[in-house]
């Protein structure tokens, strides 16, 4: 072992205190506050932590450190759950502590600053992509590239390139070879790629890349309220004085199986016949018994054009059955993506989308006013995140916001304050083409989680061997 184990209070400081002021200090990344380097100070600090802890005082400082992000950066979630959400924080906490956990055993090894770097990089974004993606309860809330999506001439590029937890990646590898060496040059690597991804072009989304294809663009509005009723956004659309070639209603607008209410149905014909519009809407749609669909349905004078069963509906509600499907949908203004909601907060549905050609996404969402501000304003840059890795411009038309249109690089256009009913319009461009990240660079995370376990097994292989020497 290179590394001797802190004992005594000075252990107890670094797997005690320091983690919970740190994950307190890197929640002022996330909204409201929006101190972005924060993001990078608080997991050095973190990592310095860690370094030269025990399995059990690193798994410690991992799991404080989870409970300070998930308690304080979701504190929303009591709005929800009230103190069950104590449960669902810890649940992610323990992940953390998982990566403390495999923060000790490279830190034992005699390997080299930057290979140990590289290594708790991996470790970080294998533990940190199945808690988001993949774990039963998994929630891609809170992670260093959702905590820096602002800064798009740092970002924008990566997120193309190897999306949001190749950024992640990126800052822990940063972060980790500052706390190894203590000097920038430790960090050369990884400031290169940093670099490299600025350069115009580099991963095909730069407006000005030959690989882009645009298209004459479609005029859109989409409707904030939380209404419910088909009155009201009959009136709604009825009444918008440019007639746009493309309307957007919030997701469960209407909340039961439009398409079986005949008397509702013939007038949401008649509304679309008039204004020659295609409509997006979120319904219902009945399954096979007691099941049920949550439904963005799509539409136009002819007729129904397609629908998208939500994949991701929301953990703990009855949210409908899970779709397995992410088709766009043909329309006379081209290839329409409609993710509901939380579809979004993924990288699987609008990727597959865009790999099919997709030319846009005009996604249904809600979130609730009884869910608060902090909520919608977290969740909304996760909407940008999705349009920049797959370069692909969005309108999401939320019940109570975040209502906003989006371009192709992830950079909000306009939005509807957040609480208040009304209409956004504006001109959605249609571009073709794919990023590196909807190609290949989805993979990223799983080559990190398959590296993070190779090093893990490695450092444990060594281990057992000097042991049986001895």
């Amino acid at each position: 072992m290179s590394e001797s184990i802190a004992k005594g209070p000075d252990q107890w400081l670094k797997s005690g205190l320091l983690p919970v002021v740190l994950g307190t200090l890197y929640v002022g990344a996330f909204p409201p506050y929006g101190v972005r380097f924060l993001v990078p100070v608080a997991l050095t600090g973190f990592l310095w932590c860690l370094r030269g802890l025990g399995a059990v005082a690193a798994r410690r400082a991992g799991f404080l450190f989870g409970m300070a992000v998930m308690t304080l950066g979701c504190s929303w979630l009591h709005n929800i759950f009230g103190l069950t959400f104590l449960v669902l924080a810890a649940l992610h906490a323990l992940f953390y502590g998982l990566f403390g956990w495999g923060h000790a055993v490279i830190d034992r090894q005699n390997w080299g600053g930057p290979m140990k770097a590289l290594a708790i990089a991996c470790v970080w974004t294998g533990v940190e992509y199945i808690r988001a993606e993949h774990f039963w309860l998994d929630f891609p809330w809170m992670t260093p590239g959702h905590g820096l999506e602002v800064i798009h001439h740092l970002t924008e590029n990566l997120l193309a390139t190897i999306g949001v937890y190749g950024v992640g990646f990126i800052v822990v590898w940063f972060c980790a070879a500052l706390v190894r060496a203590g000097r920038l040059r430790s960090c050369s690597a990884s400031i290169g790629v940093l670099v490299l991804a600025n350069l115009p072009g580099f991963d095909g989304s730069s407006p000005d890349s030959p690989d882009n294809i645009y298209l004459p663009g479609v005029t859109f509005a989409a409707i904030q309220s939380e209404s419910g009723s088909l009155g009201r956004f009959y009136e709604a659309t009825d009444a918008l004085k440019e007639k746009p070639q493309l309307v957007i209603w919030p997701e469960e607008s209407l909340p039961y199986d439009i398409v079986k209410a005949k008397k509702d149905w013939a007038l949401l014909e008649e509304l679309v016949k008039k204004t020659g519009c295609v409509l997006v809407l979120g319904t219902q749609q009945g399954g096979q018994g007691k099941a049920w669909f949550n439904t963005a349905l799509t539409l136009d004078g002819a007729g129904i054009l397609g629908r998208h069963f939500k994949v991701h509906p929301v953990h703990l509600f009855d949210d409908g059955t899970p779709g397995t499907e992410a088709h766009p949908v043909t329309t006379p203004l081209g290839k329409i993506g409609t993710p509901i909601c939380f579809d979004c907060d993924y990288q699987d549905v609008t990727r597959r989308m865009t790999l099919e050609g997709v030319d846009f996404f005009a996604v249904p969402s809600m979130d609730p006013i009884a869910w608060g501000p902090i909520q919608r304003v977290q969740h909304s840059a996760l909407f940008r995140i999705r349009c920049a890795e797959n370069g692909r411009a969005m309108v999401v038309c939320a019940t109570s916001g975040v209502t906003q249109s989006i371009d192709p690089w992830g950079r909000e256009v306009a939005m509807i304050e957040p609480l208040k009913p009304g209409v956004l319009t504006g001109f959605v461009p249609i571009r073709r083409g794919f990023t590196i990240f909807t190609r290949h660079g989805w993979l990223f995370p799983w080559f990190a989680l398959g590296a993070g376990i190779l090093f893990i097994l490695q450092a444990l292989r060594r281990e057992h061997g000097a042991r049986v020497a001895a």
